[in-house]
This record gives C-alpha cells, structure tokens and sequence, in this order.
C-alpha cells in the first residue's frame, strides 16, 4: 500500500471512517462502545458488512503506526482486533453472517493475519493476550475452513488457499491436525481447477475479474510448491499458463481489463507485472486469440492499436450477465462500444438492469431477450466459430429466441478488416410480423451526431472518432439514444466500479418486419 494512501485510510479509522468498495461512511458503534460488526452500511448492503470484516484497514494502521510512532494508530490497531475477536466467537458451522462467511475468513487470512502475524507477535505494542488471542484464532480459522467451507466456485479456491497457508503457518502447534487439513485442501485444489476451468484456459464463471482472482489464488499455490520442491509444482505451473494466457490476451490497448460478466475496471498491466509467475505464453502474430469454450474472440490490430471482444460463448457458472454475442470496440486508450460492469449485487432494478440484456449490445424481438443457453458447457457451442486470413479476422454466433418472440433465430456474424474497420452482420430470422429492437452502448464520454440513415453516425470520444452505418433491407426504422434514464426501466448507465454508476448513451434503433431481416453495420475509424 502506497504511503500517500495508507496514510488516509489509517487517519480515516482513527475516525471510524472506511471506504469499501468506493463508499465511504463512518461505521456505527453499538451502546457498548465497540464497533458493530453486522451494519450493512449506508446503502443497507451485506457486500458492506462482508468486506468490513475482512478488516483490510489494519495493514495501513500498521504501516503509518511504525513509520510515524505515534501510539495512536497501533493502538487502534489492538483496540480493533481485541472488539473483533470479543465480538466474534467461531460459530461452528456454516454461515453467510458479516464476520464467518468462509470467503472473509480466508480474505483475513490471507490479506491481514498471515502478513502481519510474525510482526506483531515480535512487538512490544501488542499485550501478550492478544498475541495468545490471534495465534488461537488462527486455529479456529483453519478448523472453519476446513469443515464449512463453500461448496463450490471461486469462494472455495480462495478459502482452500487460505487453509493451507495457515496449516504452514501454525503447524508447529497443532501437529497432526495441520497435516490433514494441507492434505485436504490441496486435493481440494486440484478437484477445483479441474471442475472450475476449461481446457483453453478460462474460468468458467466467464467474469475477468474473478479469473484474475484465481489466476492470483493458483499462482500463490504454485509458488508454495515450488518453493517445497513438490513434484505436483510443474504440472501446476502448465494449468497456470493458460490462465495467464487470458489475462494477457484480453487485456485491452491500455492494460485494462474488459467488464464482462461480473467484473470491473482493473490494470490487468500492473497485475502482470506484480504476479506474473514466468515469462508470458507467445501469442499468435496478430495479437488475436480464440477461446473455443468461452467463446471469446479478441481481435487486434497489427499495427493499429484496434481491440474487439466479441462473446458467443455459454452464460458463466456464476457472476453470469445475459450477454450471448455482445461485442465490445476499444481504439488504443479510447473505449466505444462498451459492456456496462456490474454496479451492484443487490436484488432490483439496478441488478435487473446492468445484469440483464438491456445492458449489452444486441437484438431483441418484441423487448424479449434471446436464451442465453447453458451456464457451462463440456464441448464448444455450436454455431460459435472464429477464422482468420492475413487480411481479415471472423467470428460468429447464434441465439435462438424463446417465446414470445420466437420461434425466431438470430446469427451474428463479425469481421474485422485488419488495421482498418468492422463488419457487424445481424441476420434475424422469423416469420410474421414482429419489432426488432437494436442496441448499442457507447462509453459515457462518447457524443453522437450524425444520421444513421445518411452519411452514418459520428461518434466522437476524445480525439478519437468512428462512423457507424447501417445497410438493411428493412429501411423504415427509429432511433433514440437513451442516457441516464430510470423510468420505466433504467436504460445508459455505465459503471466501471462496483458502487459507481454514471449516464451512458444508448443507441436504440427500432425496426418492424414481417419475416427475415439483415442489418449490416460498418464500424469505420474516421
């Protein structure tokens, strides 16, 4: 943690002051004096009461108490782990509570207890009781882990992690029992990676925030395995290179990560450069890449710094968006058609919306969205298919429309002109009378002008501008662009961090036909 930034979180708890997951507020105390561990904060969120208690401040208490030597801040320091472990006995079995959920007893572990311990253990500032305290309650962390963990999905990878870090950390006072657990949780491990991650080196539950998660969980593993000379360390080191594979193929133009799924903005670039275990994985000549089960193509530019992400791929085993061939457009720093991130995790409108169709770039038949198929898959979907010539880059997908807007189909065809522009073909197919619903999400700094039906629409970001135009055989259309609107439904939001959200321009377009229709849109750097 930087010193500038460690520095305002540790006068910030001095204050009961926290900022989680970019909201900040004063954290209420109870009639006793100590701090209330169960508040779900200002917005009465449980992510709230989650994060606070993988108490993520002291590490900055720490820092700024030793470089300054002002008593105030390790006092706090053991004030705050005294009401913390006061408050909160193991409960002895499974819970989802503020302080027990098993993700933030491992995120405890992990981020806080495991760093810190040996230096707090050697201090003066800490009582003795407190030392007896923390080192008992690294144990009752373990046994937690180990018999109530979650049953499953990135949660299980980071708590398994956790329970053998502690087992090496508190092995010599527990003798046998740490032993089982190492045992347990390495096979657990194993089990995971294999039922968590497809074979072209993607987790399955699609989002690149939380395949970074595992990516950093299984290259920590590998580390341990390395360093104790196992033997199991080189085939992990194999599964490893496929999941830094996808960190490096889809990182955008400036390091950054896409917002698919449940994800948000992240430096993928500096997450690279801190963890990356060994070299990179080559990519292919063009920068581009196919992931045949997540159905993801990244298209590049050879010499121009062009990013396309197109998805025809299942929905995720969890964090999952209804997304099926949404596509995403970035031109070196500048991004235009965008995924809209997550905002939030609490049930409404708001999730309804940045979760739902409504949030990506497709077609709906009478304002139903395609089925988005399986959550995961054992062999690629059908229909999704990527090629590639020296001259151009294809991708393609199909939907299929539940009632009442079926039985109808729709194909999506991609193709990128290397170094030059994008196709985007849209065939629906369906017979009868129905409407045809289009959208196109831009980044919140994007102005749009321009006649889609003319000479194309100019959408400006920065210094940086594309032409869309359209070519349809249904030319009697309408459009709108919707942008910071809540009623009926929210629609052009966009949110690059969880708890943020900002007016985004959507681009509606809306056509009535009577049986199968083909839109071809051109997406031409100007």
């Amino acid at each position: 943690m930087a010193d500038d930034l460690a520095q305002r979180v540790a006068d910030d708890a001095l204050k009961d002051t926290f900022t989680l997951q970019g909201l900040q507020a004063r954290q209420r105390r109870l009639a006793s004096g100590g701090l209330d561990w169960n508040w779900r904060g200002p917005k009465n969120d449980p992510e709230w009461a989650w994060f606070f208690n993988r108490l993520n401040w002291l590490p900055a208490l720490w820092k700024v108490g030793k470089r300054s030597k002002d008593a105030r801040y390790h006092d706090c320091l053991c004030k705050t782990l005294a009401d913390w472990l006061a408050a909160n006995p193991a409960p002895g079995r499974f819970t989802i509570s503020a302080a027990w959920r098993p993700l933030e007893a491992a995120r405890r572990l992990t981020n806080v207890f495991l760093p810190l311990l040996p230096d707090w253990l050697a201090s003066e500032h800490f009582p003795q009781s407190l030392k007896t305290a923390l080192l008992d309650t690294l144990s009752e962390h373990a046994r937690h882990l180990r018999k109530h963990h979650a049953p499953g999905g990135n949660h299980l990878i980071t708590e398994m992690l956790a329970l053998l870090q502690t087992t090496q950390f508190i092995a010599e006072r527990a003798c046998g029992e740490t032993a089982d657990h190492a045992v347990y949780a390495l096979r657990k491990l194993d089990q995971e990676f294999r039922e968590q991650v497809y074979p072209d080196g993607t987790h399955k539950e699609l989002s690149a925030h939380y395949h970074r998660i595992i990516t950093q969980n299984f290259t920590r593993l590998h580390h341990i395995l390395a360093t104790a000379n196992d033997p199991a360390a080189p085939l992990w080191r194999k599964r490893l290179e496929g999941l830094w594979h996808y960190i490096h193929a889809v990182s955008k133009p400036t390091g950054k990560s896409p917002l698919n799924n449940d994800s948000d903005e992240e430096d993928f670039e500096k997450f690279i450069q801190r963890y990356h275990p060994f070299p990179p994985s080559p990519r292919p000549p063009s920068g581009s890449h196919w992931f045949p089960f997540a159905g993801q193509a990244v298209m590049r530019g050879q010499t121009a710094p062009h990013w396309f992400l197109f998805d025809a791929g299942p929905r995720g085993s969890d964090h999952d968006h209804d997304d099926l061939l949404h596509c995403c457009l970035s031109i070196g720093d500048t991004d235009f058609l965008v995924d809209n991130g997550r905002y939030t995790y609490a049930p409404g409108p708001w999730r309804d919306y940045f979760r739902g169709f409504a949030a990506h770039n497709g077609v709906l038949i009478n304002d139903t969205p395609p089925d988005q198929g399986p959550r995961t898959i054992t062999q690629p979907r059908p229909g999704a298919r990527f090629a590639a010539t020296p001259e151009k880059l294809t991708a393609s997908g199909i939907a299929r429309f539940p009632s009442p807007a079926g039985p109808a189909e729709w194909q999506r065809h991609v193709t990128y002109r290397i170094d030059q522009d994008w196709g985007i073909d849209d065939r629906l197919i369906r017979y009868g009378p129905y409407r045809a619903t289009t959208l196109w999400h831009w980044h919140p700094d994007c102005h749009i002008s321009g006649d889609l039906r003319e000479q194309g629409l100019h959408i400006r970001h920065g210094k940086q501008s594309i032409i869309l135009r359209l070519n349809t055989d249904c030319p009697d259309l309408t459009s709108e662009i919707a942008c910071g609107r809540q009623f009926p439904t929210p629609q052009g939001w966009h949110s690059k961090r969880f708890n943020q959200k900002v007016p985004a321009p959507c681009l509606i377009i809306t056509q009535r036909a009577t049986g199968p229709l083909l839109n071809q849109w051109r997406l031409t750097p100007a």
